[in-house]
């Protein structure tokens, strides 16, 4: 499926200190579809962490990148299970010129972008602040082996979707829930997947306002995996429940 105009950018955080950690070395330490209640998830309530845990929110934070309708931009934490990872944020953000929204915009039929901002507090998006920060721009994943392209400003203009992550403590075939989000000046939902268990995924596509326009999420037949996640089997079943291929999905993370 090609993607449209909207940026998704994925956050991925780490600590600071001396020499900042990457997450993999952070981790090493420590078809039915029902269509519920309209409520829009721009309403999610406001999210203050423990003060005491306040300094490990300060860092790096990755995230990838995906495009949607009428040029606009959006920014998706790419999370872990683990503090201070365990949040999923949807963010509508913009670029600061439009020869950097241009460089973007060509970069549309890869299959994943990512940026690298520069260090800040991760709470500025849990509490839906609007802010600017640096940041790269890559062609790939950033931790993985993505070529680094350009810098740019990226605005962070408005909170869109804000969920902490709460597990399960084992794989229970559960079924999958995608929370909904309206996005102004576009035709399509964005489906977010809530993640609960593991192993798990992270991943979002579109879903028509036609099929679900009055809804807040949808629940669809669960993946059963088992112990191994198959990205082909995640992706086939997405696409055979909400009708489009997700343009985003992760499952390295998630094991």
């Amino acid at each position: 499926m090609k993607t449209l105009f909207i940026a998704l950018i994925t956050l991925t955080s780490h600590f600071t200190a001396a020499a900042p950690l990457t997450e993999s070395q952070q981790a090493s330490i420590n078809p039915a579809v029902q269509v519920q209640s309209i409520q829009s998830q721009t309403e999610v309530n406001h999210v203050t962490p423990n003060h005491s845990k306040h300094h490990s929110y300060m860092g790096s934070h990755g995230m990838a990148v995906v495009f949607g309708e009428n040029k606009t931009l959006i920014a998706h934490h790419m999370p872990l299970f683990y503090f201070p990872h365990d949040y999923q944020v949807v963010y509508k953000i913009k670029v600061n010129s439009n020869s950097d929204f241009e460089k973007l915009l060509a970069l549309s039929s890869k299959p994943l972008v990512t940026i690298l901002p520069e260090n800040f507090d991760l709470l500025k998006l849990i509490n839906k602040t609007r802010f600017s920060v640096k940041a790269k721009v890559y062609d790939g994943h950033f931790e993985r082996g993505g070529k680094p392209l350009f810098d740019t400003n990226v605005l962070f203009e408005k909170a869109l979707y804000v969920e902490p992550i709460v597990t399960k403590d084992q794989l229970t075939n559960s079924i999958m829930t995608f929370d909904l989000v309206s996005i102004e000046n576009n035709q399509n939902l964005l489906a977010i997947k809530k993640i609960s268990e593991k192993p798990y995924f992270d991943a979002l596509t579109w879903v028509a306002k036609t099929r679900a326009e009055k809804a807040k999420s949808i629940t669809c037949s669960p993946v059963k995996t088992g112990p191994v996640l198959d990205t082909v089997q995640i992706s086939n079943e997405i696409s055979t429940c909400l009708g489009t291929t997700p343009v985003y999905l992760e499952t390295a993370d998630f094991k």
